[in-house]
This record gives structure tokens, C-alpha cells and sequence, in this order.
């Protein structure tokens, strides 16, 4: 049995993690079944942007659950980089 890996490169809308989890959630669709690894672009959901308070969420942020609820609803593992706000000014990247 083979190990499959799906990239995915998406348009970005810059600093609209919404938009951006709403779109990947359209292409995702139908991957049940097809692939066992999913690997997004680093800053996938907010595009890249030095206003950190814009963009890093804390573990139970937005884009963190959609990965689990993603991961859950096909079946698959997901590697993808973000800002995660782990302290007040302390930003990390997340690889899950």
C-alpha cells in the first residue's frame, strides 16, 4: 500500500484567515479515501504579514481547529506553518 502526500498551493488573501480556511475547506473536499498526508504552505492562512497581532492565534484559535476538524473529517494528517501566540509577545511557528 502506498503513502500518499497531497501539496496544496492556494491563492492567499492577506491577513483573512476566514477566507483563506473557507476556500482550502472547498478544495479539500473529496480528499477522503485519496490521500494520508496533506502539506500546506507555510503561512497558508493568512499570507505573510509582520502584524503579528493580526495573525498568530493561540492553540484553540481558528485555524488550529479547522486543521483538527479538517484532519478528523478526511481522514488525514495535516503539516502546515502558522504564528501561534503562546504568550503575550511570543510567537512561534506550528507544525501539526
Amino acid at each position: 500500500m502506498a503513502f500518499k502526500v497531497a501539496l496544496i498551493q492556494n491563492d492567499i488573501a492577506w491577513e483573512q484567515a476566514g477566507s483563506n480556511l473557507n476556500h482550502l475547506s472547498h478544495l479539500l473536499q473529496g480528499l477522503e479515501d485519496h490521500v494520508d498526508l496533506l502539506v500546506l504552505p507555510e503561512m497558508f492562512a493568512t499570507g505573510f504579514s509582520m502584524d503579528t497581532s493580526c495573525i498568530a492565534q493561540g492553540m484553540d484559535g481558528q485555524v488550529v481547529e479547522w486543521m483538527k476538524e479538517m484532519a478528523e473529517k478526511c481522514a488525514i494528517a495535516i503539516m502546515a506553518h502558522r504564528p501561534l501566540k503562546r504568550m503575550v509577545k511570543f510567537i512561534i511557528g506550528l507544525c501539526l
